[in-house]
């Protein structure tokens, strides 16, 4: 079994961010870096219904 932490620091590292420890840096550049690394992300789920309207419209027009 993971634990939250662990899962956390995980995702975190995929991310790429810096792990969080005494020497992290001020939690305002942390918050920066996590805000950077999510609009770099793919957003996760399904795709928003903007991004299949176009291939509702080719399969209605078929």
């Amino acid at each position: 079994m993971v634990c939250i932490g662990e899962t956390t620091a995980a995702r975190a590292a995929a991310l790429g961010l810096p792990s969080v420890t005494a020497a992290s840096p001020a939690p305002r550049d942390l918050l920066a870096a996590v805000r950077e690394a999510l609009a770099a992300a793919p957003a996760a789920g399904p795709p928003r219904p903007s991004d299949t309207t176009h291939i509702r419209q080719q399969k209605g027009s078929s």
